[in-house]
């Protein structure tokens, strides 16, 4: 976890490229031997969005921390079976997942998005967690096609979502 910690308040371009280049430096660092991650959901803990506040060359460090969280973690590069050989619907099945579709900023900003999306052309379904019980989930929920609920396991959560035979996730 320290290898990915960057400050949130900067004073200057410079200590944000030193930052950068700190992290990079100690995420190469790590191994599966050093530091295997069996359960990201409940090992790592952090999305990393603001790494995109922090500079212009965002994508250059995700692809990197992606590598990183690939090797630490190989059921990360997970392939649900149906999606080797995908096979027609009558709609498009797409699937929304978001720890955040509650009474978050993300739930308030997005979650009107799976509840807007056409119901003759998609079939929607909506992953949740048990925390996910306030009114702005329930709203979203509620709205949908499917609403589902995952553990805080990934291999679990990953053959639940699987199970879906999802187009779109």
């Amino acid at each position: 976890k320290l290898a990915t910690v960057l400050p949130t308040i900067v004073q200057s371009a410079h200590e944000i490229d030193d930052a950068l280049a700190h992290m990079q430096w100690e995420l190469n660092k790590l191994s599966p031997e050093t530091m295997p991650i069996l359960d990201p959901l409940k090992q790592v803990q952090s999305s990393h969005f603001n790494i995109d506040y922090l500079c212009f060359e965002s994508k250059k460090i995700k692809m990197l921390l992606y590598q990183i969280y690939e090797k630490l973690c190989p059921t990360l590069g997970f392939i649900a079976l149906h999606c080797q050989k995908p096979y027609p619907h009558t709609k498009i099945k797409i699937g929304f997942i978001s720890k955040y579709l509650k009474y978050h900023s993300i739930g308030k900003l997005l979650g009107e998005i799976p509840v807007l999306l056409s119901k003759e052309k998609f079939y929607r379904v909506v992953f949740y967690f048990s925390d996910s019980s306030d009114l702005v989930a329930k709203e979203i929920q509620s709205n949908v096609d499917q609403a589902i609920e995952l553990p805080w396991n990934l291999s679990q959560a990953q053959k639940i979502i699987a199970k879906e035979e999802l187009d779109i996730l």
